[in-house]
């Protein structure tokens, strides 16, 4: 039997049933290759699993399984740990409430990573709403590979400095690579809730490339980076806090990783210190926002 061309991973904490099955439903419209459906349930209070297997029957998903962790492991030890179950020879995780974007997306990140032998990449991303404007993460895509051509180094200091990060939802790998860099942030890097640095360190030692197409219809408001409140604000940056205080670390000669740090710290006062970051969140958010005809 030939392996599986891609695997989903669907991310499940306490989510409403109705945000699983938009999720489960836009994996069952795919085409043009092989996948499986994995929902990864990092221990909710209520388990979805035999609603999400009838449903998953429902809409004609013939390769689906559903881990539940034991007790909650945060978001990078929940796809870390589903990842022995996977199938496929590459990994798209999926946000329940988000959405792929359409019924080839898929079939055109399979393609897009055997064409150009792509272990970590990203796509576009196109915010729910009924304008679908599309949010423009990161900034600047054409200078990632295929089409661009500025070095790691010099890609993984502009995320860091600028915190212009790749967003976790629109990232997709190859398997034994998303292995490698969740193993790395979940250990050396004590890294709980913030997956997306999956293909900032991947910048240390290899390419990382963009799909210049959109993949998911992003539920705005309902994640980490976006929920607003005060406990998610501190979690995501004890995250930061701890990749930006190992990254120097390793390089404690380096004036560009001191200089990143010292930013981010800034960041993290206005943020934890002030009542300036609501504010601030919006004007950020609103950069990175375009219209669908811009």
């Amino acid at each position: 039997m030939s392996q599986t061309d891609i695997t989903v991973i669907l991310t499940v904490y306490n989510q409403r049933p109705e945000s699983i099955e938009t999720s489960m439903r836009s994996v069952a419209a795919q085409t043009g290759c092989t996948y499986q459906l994995l929902v990864a349930d990092d221990h909710s209070s209520e388990s979805f699993e035999d609603e999400a297997t009838a449903l998953a029957s429902e809409l004609g998903i013939s390769n689906f399984t559903y881990v539940r962790h034991p007790e909650n492991v945060q978001t990078v030890r929940n796809i870390l740990h589903a990842l022995p179950y996977a199938e496929g020879q590459f990994i798209k995780a999926l946000g329940a409430g988000d959405a792929l974007y359409d019924e080839s997306t898929l079939a055109a990140i399979v393609a897009f990573c055997r064409d150009n032998d792509v272990h970590a990449g990203f796509g576009d991303i196109v915010i729910d709403l009924p304008d679908r404007p599309s949010y423009g993460a990161p900034k600047r895509p054409e200078c990632y590979p295929p089409e661009g051509c500025c070095g790691h180094r010099d890609l993984l200091l502009m995320q860091l400095s600028t915190a212009d990060w790749i967003p976790g939802c629109c990232q997709f790998f190859e398997k034994r690579r998303l292995e490698e860099l969740l193993a790395l942030l979940a250990e050396t890097y004590e890294v709980r809730y913030c997956e997306d640095f999956a293909e900032t360190i991947a910048l240390l030692d290899g390419d990382v490339h963009h799909l210049h197409r959109p993949i998911l219809l992003y539920e705005w408001g309902t994640g980490i980076s976006t929920g607003g409140s005060i406990e998610s604000r501190k979690r995501l940056y004890a995250d930061h806090e701890r990749l930006y205080r190992r990254l120097h670390e390793a390089h404690p000669d380096d004036s560009s990783y001191r200089s990143a740090y010292g930013k981010f710290k800034l960041r993290q006062f206005l943020a934890l210190k002030t009542p300036l970051y609501p504010l601030l969140q919006k004007i950020v958010a609103k950069g990175y926002t375009k219209a669908a005809d811009a």
